[in-house]
This record gives structure tokens, sequence and C-alpha cells, in this order.
């Protein structure tokens, strides 16, 4: 049994990892993405068609997922289901219970939930919708130049850490030393 716990962290390891780095690669990509799309001609009606596009396939997909969800569940559960759901902690049994939501309670749901409350409170709790929402958003409105006419000090940063970012992602992707900055055969010899 502890043989296969060792066997298997590596693959723990790397698939937390690349969990890890997914948060920071949606925020700088869609930063960077909207960066540049205010630098095209007529970016403006392009930064709208696909914010409106963006909300649009968010409300369909929620209205998709609670038609399929109503059609499915409504035949097992009848009319005055309860959805029980149970989670097990290590310390104690908790039962949760939701309340039968009809579907414009699940899509204005699912809209309020777009704009967050608290950015990192949504990232910490996988909810990745409401902070692709703030990325777009601060992207649309960090400003690109200084007074000086030199690239702003936050675009500058968001463009390291992106680079830093691709860097680890190629390392995980493509595990060699050659990503390291400075690594050659003979540091990797001589680390090994």
């Amino acid at each position: 049994q502890s043989a296969w716990s060792l066997l298997g962290l590596p693959g723990q390891l790397w698939l937390k990892s690349l969990k890890c780095i997914v948060l920071p690669l949606i925020v700088c990509s869609m930063i960077q993405a909207m960066t540049t799309l205010r630098q095209l001609p007529g970016s403006r009606k392009t930064v709208l068609a696909v914010l409106l596009m963006y909300q649009f396939t968010t409300i369909v997909a929620a209205i998709e997922g609670c038609m399929v969800s109503g059609f499915f569940m409504a035949p097992l559960l009848g009319d005055d289901a309860v959805v029980a759901v149970a989670s097990s902690s290590s310390s104690s049994e908790q039962t949760f219970i939701q309340k039968e939501r009809s579907l414009l309670e699940s899509i204005t749901g699912t809209i309020d939930n777009i704009v967050p409350k608290n950015v990192v409170s949504d990232a910490a709790t996988d909810n990745l919708l409401p902070v692709i929402f703030a990325s777009i958003l601060f992207g649309l409105l960090v400003p690109e130049k200084q007074e000086n006419g030199t690239t702003s000090a936050t675009l500058r940063c968001v463009d390291e850490a992106s680079s830093v970012v691709t860097r680890i992602v190629t390392g995980l992707m493509c595990p060699s030393w050659r990503w390291l900055p400075g690594a050659s055969k003979q540091h990797v010899a001589e680390f090994v």
C-alpha cells in the first residue's frame, strides 16, 4: 500500500501543479487579450461584441443546464422534492439541504454570480466565472501608457507574470531542465 502511495506521489504533485497554475494563466491571458483588443482598430465594437457574446453564452448555458437537469431530475424526485446532499468531513457528518429553485431563480443566480463579491474568495473556491469577469473588466480599464508614454507598470507586471506562467506551463508539459533560466547541461549534471 505504501509503495503505491509513493509511486503515485509524482503524479499527484503534477496534477496539483497544473491546477495551481490554471488561475494565473486565466487571469493573465484575459487581461492581455483585453488590452490587445483595445489597441485594434474598431476595438470598442469588438470588445462590446466579445463581452455580449460571453454574457449570452453564459446565460444560454445556465438555461440549458437548468432545463436538462429539470427534465431528467423532475421525474426522479417528484413534485415536492428536496435535494439533500450529504458531505462527510473528518470531524463530523454534515447534511446540506438545497431548496428547489425555479428556472428564473437559477438564471438570475448565475447572472448575479458573474459579478464577484470577493475575487480572492471566488478564486479559492474554484468559482472561475467571476474571476474571468473581473479579469476582463481589469483588462478593459487598465491604462496602457503612463504619462511619459512608456508602458504602464501594471501591464509590465502582467506581462512578466504571464511570462513566468508560460515557463511554468512549459516546464510541466515538457519536463526538461531547459525551461529554467540559465540552466545548462553542466548545471543539470551538477544538480543530479
